[in-house]
């Protein structure tokens, strides 16, 4: 008896083992008749740690991709692929072989290199024949008017106080601070340091097992000794904000703005060409989107199960 139900046991096991790698294997979306299978995307959903949803939107973009390519008959020959994959190995102060050797160490088998940079190249001269047909030159004029609406972005401190917030955990920092006004007044609670009956913004005292974990200091920050992310952060902020809560290499840290010192502004000679760059990366971005928008909206999708 015992040994019937010990085989029956393993038998639905190996049902439900054999059930589940059929559901994965299955087919979950039919793009132009390219299919997309729940494995892949499971598997680009845990490679790049985003929501599976978010994984097939992105494989159904490369479908569309792959067909377009194929309609515009868009080759890559060897010649071209060699010079590109020479170029990457110079960049990095070595020979061809000695990448593809890097690539081996790395677990990359040198024909699946070059299959997936052959499809980059392919997608590279699909996206410059989408810009070349749609792309509007921008002129001195649009520059300007994005110079004058966005000074802030060409506003410039040579330092800040700040109260200086740090801790090993996020929570604990979070758990001071319960939005992103923390302070109405950052002088009073940089004068605060250290007082026992602190209190946050909205007048409840602050849990002192949560304040022992954190360490405050008022410190002054100078542009050109800080990372400058994090200054372009300060500088966007406003005084009395407290700053997103960030991850250090020693734990975690946020800043409360006491002051802004040594304002100066980009003249706009200086700015535009930054300004240029930015406007045509999204202006190509805008145009590659709407492409892509309207492809997906005309294509044959059928939907068999969703992830």
């Amino acid at each position: 008896m015992l040994k019937k139900s010990f085989l029956a046991a393993i038998f639905g096991l190996f049902l439900s083992v054999s059930a589940n790698a059929a559901l994965v294997d299955a087919i979950s979306v039919v793009v132009d008749d390219e299919p997309i299978t729940m494995y892949e995307i499971y598997r680009l959903s845990k490679q790049f740690d985003i929501p599976t949803r978010e994984a097939l939107e992105v494989l159904i973009r490369e479908k569309l991709e792959l067909s377009q390519i194929k309609q515009m008959n868009i080759q890559v020959d060897d010649f071209v692929l060699n010079q590109q994959i020479e170029a990457i190995a110079a960049k990095n102060n070595m020979s061809v072989q000695s990448f593809y050797g890097a690539l081996f160490r790395e677990g990359v088998l040198a024909d699946t290199y070059r299959s997936e940079l052959k499809q980059k190249l392919q997608r590279d001269r699909l996206y410059q024949y989408i810009l070349s047909s749609k792309y509007e030159n921008i002129d001195e004029d649009k520059l300007l008017v994005y110079y004058n609406n966005n000074l802030i972005e060409f506003t410039r401190f040579e330092s800040f106080d700040v109260v200086k917030i740090e801790g090993a955990n996020a929570d604990d920092i979070a758990a001071v601070f319960y939005d992103d006004k923390a302070d109405k007044n950052p002088t009073d609670a940089a004068a605060k340091i250290g007082d026992e009956n602190l209190t946050n913004e909205t007048g409840v005292q602050i849990d002192p097992a949560k304040e022992q974990n954190v360490t405050r200091s008022y410190v002054q920050i100078l542009s050109i000794d800080e990372d400058p992310k994090v200054i372009a952060l300060l500088s966007k902020s406003e005084v009395g904000e407290r700053m997103p809560i960030m991850q250090t290499s020693d734990g975690f840290v946020t800043y409360i703005i006491v002051s802004k010192n040594g304002k100066s502004v980009i003249p706009f000679e200086q700015a535009k060409n930054a300004i240029m760059t930015k406007l045509s990366s999204i202006q190509e971005s805008t145009i590659i989107k709407e492409h892509f928008e309207t492809l997906k909206a005309r294509a044959s999708i059928t939907i068999i199960r969703l992830p």
